[in-house]
């Protein structure tokens, strides 16, 4: 990467403002500064207030005091930094706008010749600052030249001819990359690195080499270390996925959470706002019950205690009481007559109003006797939130009455109509929710047709970016609806806006996590290990045989898969992702994947230390005349006249002199690894060859191999 430095351009002394603020308006941000120990911390009022007037103003570098005798030279246009004037020690800065916050963090590419390139750390930060101080011009310097870039128009004009290149904002990876000092403390690569690293890695890479703080380093992902290619000193470094990582594994609102308060009472402390007056529920004997009113206070300004962990239980009837609702757990099961269970999750979703909230609803009745209550519990998605129980004795109708009533409320349709539900805008939207008959996670999972329907969510946000259309209010709309479809626990943080393929395949990625929830799946994922074949199976589907479409180019190819994947694939066959879904994130387009590297697949085992057996599929595959492809293709699957199949080329390959034929003419790649010196001029190259291919008859089982992983 070349030299990359940000300044403002220096047009009439100062940057040009947009139309958002005014000429000397101080905006409402707030500047750090990165400690040794990887954390931000908050400069002081008044000197956050100096940055922003100088860096509004044009200025290159200050020299300003942060504390009682500590001065301090901060650089806005070469490294967005502050030095120490008395030790010369330099330190990151960053600027955070208070009501964008999370936007600090996002990274900055530029697109030369079709391929989208990063610019430095430093420069990534000068932008984003730019951004939160809407700033309308900036210049930086690339390759020797300097630039104009447009913020409003995420473009960048060589000043020396005019020619325009596009640029973009994305969101960082949730993976945190850190690497481990002579003290054995762990300290955390810079965001820009962080995604380099992400992207190498996920690309199937062995290693990457790139350059950090000035110097060059190999980072190499089978011995998960850092070498320094001048040096030759290497450093353990290793990955983590935050806790608060946003995911579909907390898909009902609060599932994942516990709550210190106890049932039958409001327990969330009134805090910043509220988000809305309930109407009194009272029930209709002879003798009322005083219930009082309700205020509900938005969860966003409600802080719960809760263990972030996604717990399971057994429950009687057609869906689980709340494992919130402690004074009904084990003595009651939620109501149902026949088919119609009165249990419902809501969700709702507004990127721009922040809100990311679920509301359960229940009508319990009591084992052993006909009593009756209701519970309702609100929150944000991810919290436990606040709940309310109301008895109502044997009055079942009153009891349903305020059930119908709540409901009503919440999403401006009857609850006798649900089954017609037409989402109004401004209230929530009823997700489809579906439970085990023994075991479930807590309050249940996505059914199929909620997935479904998240994946038409998502091709629609796919088809607004795809014509450019990544800001305004049908892409803040489309985002909405998939978050509202597809709960995700964001924390307390603002949803993320989806503007790139890159977060499209992420939460495509989610969905198929969700597809493995339906079957009840889990695990993490290593890639340190060695292999020992346990045992071997001889796998027959039935009528696969005849069924077979053999277009010639037989292979014997790996296939992996979680544990838990393994009932459905052997009963029904692989399967292809279905046609709800997006290209984006597919690297070949929607097919089967397969390896002629057994590491490769076994990768997909996502076997643990304390789960340490794996299975893989040996299945004949016929791919007839492949397409070959260097580079990902999301419509790989339109396959070109005269192909059957798509060949990933991998640099790294099993020696073909030593492939063996069966005596039905299938091919087994037996070969040890060699480096074919294949490379991808136009980006990453692929570790090890992929194969696809889009007719599930061109797949034939012919063993299942247990394995036991030997974690290093």
């Amino acid at each position: 990467m070349a030299n990359v430095t940000g300044g403002r351009k220096r047009t009439r002394g100062a940057a040009k403002l947009s139309s958002e603020g005014e000429e000397g308006q101080v905006k409402k941000v707030k500047w750090e500064w990165l400690g040794d120990n990887g954390r931000w911390s908050q400069y002081a009022d008044d000197v956050g207030e100096t940055l922003t007037k100088s860096f509004m103003s044009g200025k290159d570098e200050i020299t300003t005091s942060v504390a009682r005798n500590v001065k301090m030279k901060i650089k806005f246009k070469d490294s967005m930094s502050q030095q120490n004037i008395s030790t010369g020690w330099s330190r990151n800065i960053r600027c955070i706008g208070e009501a964008n916050e999370g936007a600090e963090k996002a990274l900055w590419e530029w697109e030369e010749g079709g391929v989208w390139k990063r610019f430095p750390d430093s420069t990534g930060r000068f932008l984003n600052a730019a951004k939160q101080l809407s700033l309308d011009t900036v210049s930086i310097s690339l390759y020797g030249k300097d630039y104009t870039v447009n913020m409003k128009e995420d473009s960048m004009e060589d000043e020396s001819n005019g020619d325009t290149v596009n640029i973009r904002q994305i969101q960082p990876t949730d993976a945190v990359w850190e690497w481990q000092d002579e003290s054995s403390k762990w300290l955390p690569y810079s965001d820009t690195d962080t995604q380099s690293i992400e992207d190498a890695h996920a690309a199937g890479n062995a290693s990457v080499t790139m350059t950090i703080m000035g110097r060059s380093y190999k980072i190499d992902f089978g011995k998960m270390e850092q070498v320094n290619v001048s040096t030759g000193v290497s450093r353990k470094i290793r990955r983590n996925i935050p806790a608060a990582t946003s995911s579909v594994a907390s898909v009902t609102s609060a599932v994942s959470a516990s709550s210190t308060g106890s049932a039958g009472a409001s327990n969330g402390k009134k805090r910043e706002r509220e988000e809305e007056k309930e109407d009194s529920v009272t029930s209709k004997k002879t003798k009322k019950m005083k219930v009082e009113k309700v205020e509900e206070v938005e969860e966003e300004a409600v802080k719960t205690k809760s263990t972030g962990e996604v717990k399971s239980h057994t429950f009687t009837g057609d869906a689980p009481v709340d494992s919130e609702c402690k004074a009904k757990l084990g003595k009651a099961e939620v109501y149902s007559e026949g088919k119609e269970v009165w249990n419902c999750m809501l969700n709702q979703t507004n990127l721009k109003n922040n809100n990311n909230k679920f509301y359960l609803l229940q009508l319990l009745k009591d084992n052993g006797k006909k009593s009756y209550s209701v519970w309702f519990r609100w929150g944000r998605v991810g919290k436990a939130g606040q709940n309310d129980l109301f008895s109502f004795g044997g009055d079942l109708e009153s009891a349903k009455n305020a059930f119908r009533k709540k409901f009503e409320d919440k999403t401006k349709n009857k609850w006798e109509e649900r089954h017609s539900f037409v989402k109004v805008p401004g209230k929530y939207d009823m997700l489809e929710m579906d439970y085990g008959a023994d075991e479930f996670l807590s309050l249940g999972k996505l059914t199929k047709a909620q997935i479904k329907s998240g994946y038409a969510a998502l091709k629609k946000i796919e088809g607004l970016i795809q014509s450019g259309k990544t800001s305004g209010d049908p892409l803040f709309k489309a985002c909405d609806e998939f978050y509202t479809r597809v709960p995700h626990d964001f924390g307390m943080r603002r949803p993320p806006l989806i503007t790139t393929r890159e977060e499209i395949k992420q939460k495509l990625a989610l969905l198929e996590l969700s597809h493995r929830y339906v079957t009840q799946t889990h695990g993490k994922t290593h890639n340190t290990f060695k292999l020992e074949v346990e045992q071997i199976f001889e796998v027959k589907r039935d009528k696969e045989e005849e069924n077979f479409k053999d277009v010639g180019n037989r292979q014997l190819l790996w296939h992996g898969s979680r544990l838990t994947n393994w009932v459905g694939i052997l009963s029904q066959g692989l399967r292809i992702a279905p046609p709800e879904a997006p290209v984006t994130g597919y690297m070949f387009g929607k097919g089967v994947y397969f390896a002629d590297m057994c590491s490769k697949s076994a990768n997909y085992c996502f076997a643990t230390r304390l789960r340490s057996e794996g299975l893989l599929l040996l299945s004949e595959v016929s791919l007839g005349t492949p397409n070959e492809l260097l580079s990902a293709d999301y419509n790989a699957d339109k396959l070109p006249a005269g192909t059957q199949s798509v060949h990933g080329k991998g640099r790294m390959v099993p020696n073909p002199a030593y492939n063996h034929t069966l005596p039905d003419g299938c091919v087994v790649p037996l070969g040890t690894p060699i480096d074919t010196g294949l490379t991808n001029t136009g980006g990453y190259t692929l570790n090890y060859n992929e194969f696809i291919v889009y007719d599930t008859n061109q797949v034939k089982m012919r063993y299942l191999v247990l394995l036991k992983f030997k974690f290093k």
